[in-house]
């Protein structure tokens, strides 16, 4: 009985006040809606943040010339990579594929159009190592490494700008001055938060540093890792591997540090993981206020 008092005494203080009744209402409706999509959010930001990095490749090591860096700043010669190092890591157990990479800016031209891009030396199995496919052609082979051939594969950001719709493969542009035949065009993978791998151009990277860029040295080494679980093991193998190549006594710093793109994932996670709930932190406590319905 006490129970159905209490009921009709609810009812009958709603229907008095019918007014403040929808207000508030109102007000839960829009502040549990307001947590909800800030949720959301956070968890779309953290999925795209994944998907971008998947584009590259989980299961990858990036080594890079230099003592690791801090903030902007880093130590040590920008030189101490090459490709010898890279043909030596391909014996370590747990690598799939290796690729030097030399990154310089360069300008591209076609007839009266020109655009200033990425010009990067690469070797064949730079393509399956970040998870590039070709839309159209090929990509250059381990002949036309070996012997500096000058052949050039588009990203679409550098073919758009050049040929527009018109058919790229097979035609020829000048990179640097220098004559290069067009074998192939990537397909879209689509611009990061950080950079457009589509504005870019791929050409051997003996091609690169002989014939376009006077450089023995190369910029990154890439590797592809058999499986997620096995890149501590390779990490760690690479750091023994050139420390020894590059005759670094133990106690002083590498002249190089690698990158592991999974701890690049966990970082973005975790980051984007807190930001959601401090933004559904923030909004409950305003809910909780009353300070949301003024």
């Amino acid at each position: 009985m006490l129970f159905l008092q209490v009921i009709r005494a609810a009812f009958r203080s709603i229907m008095a006040n019918k007014m403040r009744t929808t207000l508030t209402m109102l007000g839960v409706i829009i502040g549990v809606g307001a947590i909800i999509a800030m949720i959301s959010l956070g968890e779309g930001a953290k999925k795209r943040v994944t998907e971008s990095i998947s584009r590259i490749g989980t299961n990858l090591l990036r080594v890079r010339p230099g003592a690791a860096r801090l903030g902007y700043i880093a130590s040590g010669s920008v030189e101490t990579l090459t490709t010898e190092d890279a043909r030596e890591m391909e014996q370590i157990a747990g690598v799939k594929l290796v690729s030097p990479s030399v990154n310089n800016m360069g300008m591209v031209k076609y007839a009266n159009k020109n655009a200033t891009t990425l010009v990067r030396g690469t070797m064949p199995d730079f393509v399956d190592i970040n998870n590039f496919t070709l839309a159209a052609g090929r990509y250059f082979n381990d002949r036309e490494v070996k012997l500096f051939k000058k052949v050039a594969i588009l990203g679409t950001t550098v073919k758009d700008e050049l040929f527009g719709e018109g058919v790229a493969v097979g035609k020829n542009i000048r990179i640097e001055g220098h004559n290069f035949r067009i074998i192939g065009v990537m397909e879209p993978k689509g611009q990061t938060s950080w950079r457009d791998p589509d504005d870019q151009v791929f050409i051997p990277v003996t091609t690169s540093q002989k014939r376009l860029f006077s450089q023995d040295f190369v910029h990154d080494v890439y590797i592809q890792v058999d499986s997620i679980d096995e890149i501590p093991f390779v990490k760690e193998s690479v750091e023994r591997l050139l420390r020894a190549r590059h005759r670094i006594p133990e106690g002083v710093e590498s002249d190089f540090n690698i990158r592991d793109y999974t701890e690049f994932i966990q970082t973005w996670r975790e980051t984007t993981q807190t930001f959601t709930a401090l933004l559904a932190g923030l909004r409950a406590r305003r809910l909780y206020t009353g300070r949301l319905y003024r």
